[in-house]
């Protein structure tokens, strides 16, 4: 196991006297002045009322899309299928949970994610597929090239769009918390992981009516072989718009971002309909020398990137180190897993509340450095600068606590 200096949060904080030298020269190191916060109170009230609204819209949309799936089945019928179709959109969304976990989004906005996918790109792509589909049977009169041509050439540009729009929808929503394009690809992930339950659900429903052979093989197919599809396609679109958030350019740099990112989504999507379209023999090779290998170099190269983002963290916080506002201890802490590790099992040593705490801590030094490398990067953000007086402020105060429950341990022994 790597040696690391012992990175024990109740480390004796050396800030103090910084801190009382900065209030003496007028220096205000914590935030805003009180008529500021007023103002800025007031547009976060009218901003959370604007959320709750489309929260409330996205789960109507979803519950809507649900009775859609669920058609002439039973309640219960449905309603154990829908708890089937739970296991690979909780598997998803774990996975894309850790892959944004250096300066992730909040639960809120993710939720929203998963009910927006579900219920506007779901509903939204029904609609334009029947319709599309429709035409395209009155003028052929082949039931056989429709369902090839709404499959290939239809569903992935409409699902796509209408994806992406709850991509961005959740996006202006979330803006000021998007310092990495990594966060909008495990957004863009997981709208797509609501739009799969949807109708992992609607196909569960229609192969239970055909067997329990088809049902069988549908839950192998859809929620074993293919949970990443959606994801993976709507990933591209989430990760070019935060790019396009994250740098704020001119209007062709948000036409061009958006445009590839919308591009490289259909083209997954398409590809895969393709693919499934030429029969189940030939589905199934191709399936293992194609798309087993995209899935696999997606996958990975997301993890890789996650992984990198500790030097991220690092640099971030190299500046707040230099000025004795973060420990080096700490930037390890939250830096190197076997500090991590080590300060979690101090946590869990001294007690409650403490473990919640050592994970509070390290997420929010995390969010320190993740918020000055964009800074570095693309410019000053006055929210960003705010947030990051919030975060300095709960920075002492965890460590004060930290400090505190040390004194009581060392007095029980």
């Amino acid at each position: 196991m790597m040696k690391t200096e012992n990175p024990n949060p109740g480390e004796k904080y050396r800030l103090g006297q910084q801190a009382h030298m900065r209030r003496a020269e007028g220096i205000n190191t914590l935030g805003p002045a009180p008529t500021e916060e007023v103002h800025t109170q007031r547009i976060w009230l009218g901003w959370g009322i604007v959320q709750w609204v489309i929260a409330i819209l996205a789960i109507a949309a979803f519950a809507a899309m649900v009775v859609f799936a669920s058609g002439p089945s039973s309640i219960a019928t449905t309603g154990t299928l829908a708890l089937v179709a739970l296991v690979p959109l909780v598997g998803v969304t774990l996975v894309l949970t850790w892959i944004d976990r250096w300066a992730p989004l909040s639960w809120g906005h993710k939720v929203m994610g998963l009910f927006l996918g579900a219920g506007l790109g779901g509903g939204g792509a029904i609609v334009v597929n029947s319709l599309l589909g429709t035409d395209f049977l009155l003028y052929t009169g082949d039931q056989n090239l429709t369902q090839f041509y709404s499959a290939v050439f239809v569903a992935p540009f409409s699902e796509e769009i209408f994806k992406g729009l709850a991509v961005v929808l959740v996006m202006v929503l979330a803006q000021n918390s998007l310092v990495s394009p990594l966060s909008g690809a495990a957004l863009g992930g997981l709208v797509g992981a609501g739009f799969a339950y949807v109708e992992n659900i609607l196909y569960f429903v229609q192969a239970h009516a055909q067997g329990s052979a088809v049902l069988g093989l549908t839950l192998f197919a859809r929620g074993v072989m293919s949970p990443f599809i959606h994801p993976m396609a709507t990933s591209f679109t989430g990760l070019m718009i935060a790019w396009a958030f994250i740098c704020r350019p001119k209007l062709w740099g948000w036409v061009w971002r958006i445009f590839v990112g919308l591009c490289a989504a259909i083209l997954v999507h398409m590809l895969w309909n393709y693919l499934a379209s030429v029969g189940t023999a030939n589905w199934l090779l191709l399936y293992l020398i194609i798309e087993m290998p995209l899935l696999a170099l997606w996958l990975g190269g997301l993890l890789i990137w996650a992984g990198k983002q500790s030097k991220r963290v690092a640099r971030g916080l190299e500046s707040y180190v230099v000025t004795g506002w973060v420990l080096a201890s700490e930037v390890r802490m939250a830096t190197n897993r076997y500090a991590g590790r080590y300060a979690r099992k101090w946590g869990r040593r001294i007690g409650p509340p403490a473990p919640k705490m050592v994970r509070k801590f390290i997420r929010t030094i995390r969010r320190l450095g993740m918020d000055q490398e964009a800074m570095a990067a693309h410019g000053v953000r006055p929210y960003l600068v705010e947030q990051d007086n919030r975060l300095l402020a709960d920075v002492g105060a965890i460590r004060e606590e930290f400090v505190h429950l040390e004194a009581l341990r060392g007095a029980a022994q």
